[in-house]
């Protein structure tokens, strides 16, 4: 069964696609007594998402989600723009920003460690590539478990 953030992005990225939108991360947590949907969004030409689009789109969601009432509890929808730190989710995410900056997180021990920073490289088949000073790291794609690009 899926995940509600899974749910939740099944049901607006299609939309949004056709808005010349993509969805980058959802997330879903408590701040204090209010729940909070957090999306952030790109746009698929690569230009600076506007506050415009986010208001749009904003909208969009808001009447998916009302409909098909995945998240049957009260909430806050916050929509803005994937950012400069953006995480990193796919395979197409670490190929499209090889050559910047970023931060991996790994769930198992990768040559004795579990966090880098450095350049990111190619990806070889699910191998993502991450230079650190002077070492390479060669990191499993299914071991990632948290990456952004660093400012």
């Amino acid at each position: 069964m899926k995940t509600k953030i899974e749910q939740i992005e099944d049901l607006i990225t299609p939309t949004l696609r056709e808005e010349g939108i993509t969805v980058v991360d959802v997330r879903f947590y408590s701040r204090g007594n209010t729940n909070v949907l957090d999306i952030r969004l790109e746009n698929l030409d690569e230009t600076n998402i506007t506050i415009e689009s986010c208001g749009k789109a904003s909208r969009t969601i808001s009447a998916l989600l009302d409909v098909e009432d995945i998240v049957p509890e009260a909430f806050l929808l916050e929509v803005g723009s994937a950012g400069l730190d953006r995480p990193l989710k796919t395979l197409e995410d670490f190929k499209r920003f090889s050559g910047r900056n970023a931060k991996i997180e790994t769930d198992v021990l990768v040559e004795e460690r579990k966090r880098f920073k450095g350049v990111l490289g190619q990806v070889q088949e699910n191998l993502v590539e991450i230079k650190m000073e002077e070492k390479t790291y060669l990191i499993p794609f299914a071991s990632i478990e948290k990456a952004r690009l660093v400012i």
